[in-house]
């Protein structure tokens, strides 16, 4: 297996195809490249001899931007779009789409899978402003008293 860019290419496929393992090398690169070196382009990466790799390798590094730093500019980008606290930064930290698309029914893979919690006899839910509880199963406001520990204890212990 040839090492290029940290990745290791499959021996036994064609070299556009093999340079597309790497990330931030498509189609369109992989046939610059094997332009730029001379590389024919029904050529198995098996048959490379070490001269054409390490061609291959010193035009990658030379000119295009690939794996650790292509994904870390493309983080700092994202950070920095956050850091502004535009529209597209908020829609990152949200983890929700950022190029506009609708999200009422669709967009499940950039939505988290929220879990709703079953409604419990116990659980109340939540305290309203003038001391009533919002019972989620109702939606009606129910007034409840507000007892202390110890008065629970004593009703339990007495009932």
């Amino acid at each position: 297996m040839a090492r290029i860019a940290g990745v290791n290419i499959p021996t036994n496929k064609r070299v556009e195809i093999a340079l597309q393992y790497i990330h931030g090398i498509g189609a369109k690169h992989a046939s610059e490249i094997c332009e730029k070196v001379g590389i024919p382009a029904e050529r198995r990466v098996m048959e490379l001899s070490d001269a054409e790799v390490i061609q291959v390798r010193e035009t990658i590094d030379r000119d295009y931007m690939v794996e650790g730093d292509l994904r870390r500019s493309v983080a700092m980008n994202i950070k920095r779009l956050m850091d502004m606290g535009n529209y597209r930064g908020l829609r990152h930290r949200r983890g929700l789409p950022t190029r506009g698309q609708n999200t009422h029914n669709n967009a499940r893979t950039r939505k988290v899978q929220r879990r709703q919690l079953p409604v419990r006899k116990s659980n109340f839910g939540a305290l309203n402003w003038s001391g009533h509880y919002l019972f989620r199963w109702s939606y009606r406001l129910r007034t409840v008293v507000m007892r202390s520990h110890k008065e629970k204890a004593w009703l339990k212990k007495h009932a």
